[in-house]
């Protein structure tokens, strides 16, 4: 196991250069990645010397002599075998405890707002730049394979800006999960990827909301950050608490209303308790 085990996404993400991460973090990984690559101890041989020792002993016996076996071997292997056993299970337990140190040393808000947020908004602003120069290159008749240079650079780096892209998503997600990192009231993440979706899509209001779903959620991601940012959609990549407050703040009266239907029903009950 290795420290990538730990942060399946976020680390690495971070090695593969779409983002940088607090020092103490790299830190507690290197250290935790150092001990885990070194040799354990090697195994001593106890049972053999003293299945030697038994041999011998039986040997003698049988040949007549007259004194045993000198047993200082035994003792001597025997105390490696406890040293072996210490030795491991003093670097398990040591790794255990930097383990934990990796862990507790991803604080996710600093780590999202100080590192992933930054890069993200960077590579969108890449990528809608790349984009906004081949659309105006096609938008004049421009062919394929007469690109002016800038054009062609920036048609080249829109894979690796896709790839970035989404590994910085992914190690959003490793926050989530591993530093349970989520929203309270935005469950369904509607505002986790883009801060306006109310402008580029007006959600059925049924008693079903929840099964529908925006014309993009079945786009790849390619074909999705293509489809938002020209329709207007801000990319973003918000703390829980900004995607709460954006959920609060769009569906401000909705939420008003299902807590005045809940007073009611707590009314309807408490006087008609007992009836």
């Amino acid at each position: 196991m290795t420290s990538t085990d730990v942060y399946t996404r976020l680390f690495p993400a971070y090695d593969g250069g779409h983002f940088d991460l607090p020092p103490e973090v790299i830190t507690a990984r290197a250290a935790y990645d150092r001990l885990d690559a070194l040799p354990g101890p090697a195994p001593a041989d106890y049972w053999e010397v003293r299945q030697d020792l038994i041999t011998a002993t039986m040997e003698a016996a049988l040949s007549g002599a007259d004194h045993l076996p000198d047993c200082t071997g035994v003792d001597e292997a025997r105390r490696a075998a406890q040293a072996h056993t210490d030795t491991y299970d003093v670097r398990r337990e040591t790794l255990d405890a930097l383990k934990a140190r990796v862990l507790s040393s991803v604080n996710p808000a600093e780590v999202l707002t100080k590192y992933l947020a930054p890069a993200h908004d960077e590579t969108v602003r890449e990528l809608r730049n790349a984009w906004q120069l081949v659309d105006a290159h096609y938008t004049k008749g421009g062919s394929p394979y007469a690109m002016p240079k800038a054009t062609a650079t920036a048609a080249q780096s829109v894979d690796g800006l896709i790839v970035r892209y989404e590994a910085i998503r992914f190690a959003r997600g490793d926050l989530a999960i591993r530093c349970h990192y989520q929203p309270e009231v935005d469950v369904d993440g509607e505002f986790a990827m883009i801060s306006n979706p109310e402008q580029l899509w007006t959600k059925p209001q049924h008693n079903n909301i929840r099964s529908a779903r925006p014309p993009w959620a079945g786009m790849g991601t390619t074909e999705r950050l293509r489809y938002l940012l020209g329709q207007g959609g801000t990319l973003w990549l918000p703390t829980p608490q900004e995607q709460d407050g954006r959920f609060r703040f769009v569906y401000a009266e909705q939420m008003a209303q299902a807590a005045e239907q809940r007073e009611r029903e707590r009314v309807f009950a408490t006087n008609n308790a007992g009836a």
